[in-house]
């Protein structure tokens, strides 16, 4: 597989000199607006893959001959590569609209009447000043007040998928992950309830958070307390075997360590072994009360671990939802589950899109509401 870097003034420049250089088959892997001390080479920086390149006709023999070798470690680099174009898809629409935007020259400076007051309704709320201009760029002409018509746009951006587990695999095994401190352990006592206990489901936890001293007592004793099952797991490679040990439990969760930005390498290990457990469902567990930046810096760098969905917790201490679901749209994560305060299993909810674009405009009626998750 072959990586290359473009840095062009639109994303759509970049595709076609990576069209001319790479051919057809190249993929967009990621993109972003270029940091400051590259905005020089170009407005976006966007890298693309190609899967398979062309050999040489005397490199086939030999080619094939380590074919074999390989061949697991070939499948999972597809697997993962096309998971993340998936991943970015939407990702690439927002950019494509926010260059539309952009060529406009407009600026928050230039609303006039209603417009003023919905787009300090949604800075309040803790958008961008480039989300909410993306936002009234796609605002449709029709019946209904603006607030109403911005209401619909943010509802049709946003998505949930509040499941647990991935389709057509049976049990549901689920990997929470993201930074320490941000709940995944609380998050996992409310599922092993909602789901395990209270839906008489057999339940199992797994913790691979075992370097840390003593940091996977407290689900320990959670564990107990529920009657479910616990065990740690003391190196991610051995998380297969641990799978395969509790196969008669309908409903796995499986706590992982946050890692720190100079533990890529553990991480990408972590990835690896997620990855080649299909029946793994990753959700990343970030707090709304966290700044877009680092919540941004968050979700890029746990990609390696290919979390599908995003769970939100401390919805209870922010009135600004807004940077988590800008974060949402943008990443093309969906929401899946929420998480507001301390009770098991009550402060527990399942995300809905049109729900979710309510809390915007209602934070105070539209707050944590407590009631059963779906």
């Amino acid at each position: 597989m072959r990586l290359k870097t473009y840095f062009a003034s639109s994303v759509e420049a970049a595709m076609l000199l990576a069209l001319e250089q790479m051919g057809p088959e190249a993929m967009i892997v990621n993109s972003r607006k270029t940091s400051p001390e590259n905005r020089h080479l170009g407005e976006y920086e966007v890298v693309f893959a190609l899967a398979s390149e062309t050999k040489p006709a005397e490199d086939v023999a030999e080619a094939a001959g380590g074919e074999s070798q390989s061949q697991c470690a070939d499948n999972e680099a597809a697997r993962r590569l096309h998971a993340e174009v998936a991943h970015l898809a939407s990702q690439i629409e927002s950019l494509g609209r926010a260059m539309k935007r952009a060529d406009a020259k407009h600026s928050v400076s230039n609303f006039k009447g209603e417009q003023v007051d919905v787009a300090h309704s949604l800075s309040e709320a803790g958008f961008s000043e480039e989300f909410v201009l993306e936002l009234f760029s796609e605002v449709p002409r029709g019946a209904g007040s603006l607030r109403f018509r911005i209401l619909q746009v943010l509802t049709d951006r946003l998505k949930s998928g509040p499941s647990l587990g991935r389709m057509g695999q049976g049990r549901k095994v689920v990997a929470l992950v993201g930074p320490s401190g941000v709940g995944k352990s609380a998050m996992i006592a409310k599922l092993a309830t909602r789901f395990g206990v209270s839906a008489r489901r057999p339940c199992q936890i797994l913790s691979l958070d075992s370097d840390r001293i003593a940091a996977s007592e407290p689900l320990r004793i959670i564990a107990g307390v529920l009657g479910v099952g616990f065990r740690v797991v003391e190196d991610p490679p051995f998380l297969a075997h641990a799978l395969e040990a509790v196969r008669d439990r309908d409903l796995i969760l499986i706590d992982t360590p946050g890692f720190a930005r100079d533990e890529g390498e553990a991480l990408e290990r972590l990835g690896h072994v997620l990855a080649v457990r299909e029946e793994i469902d990753v959700h990343l567990v970030l707090p709304a009360t966290m700044k877009q930046r680092d919540m941004e810096r968050a979700v890029k760098f746990y990609q390696p671990l290919n979390p599908r969905k995003l769970m939100l917790t401390r919805l209870d201490e922010t009135e600004q939802i807004g940077t988590a679901l800008e974060t949402s749209v943008l990443s093309g994560i969906p929401v899946s589950y929420l998480s507001g305060g301390p009770r098991i299993p009550e402060d527990l909810e399942a995300a809905q899109s049109a729900e979710l674009a309510r809390r915007v405009f209602l934070p105070l009626a539209g707050g944590f509401t407590r009631r059963a998750a779906a």
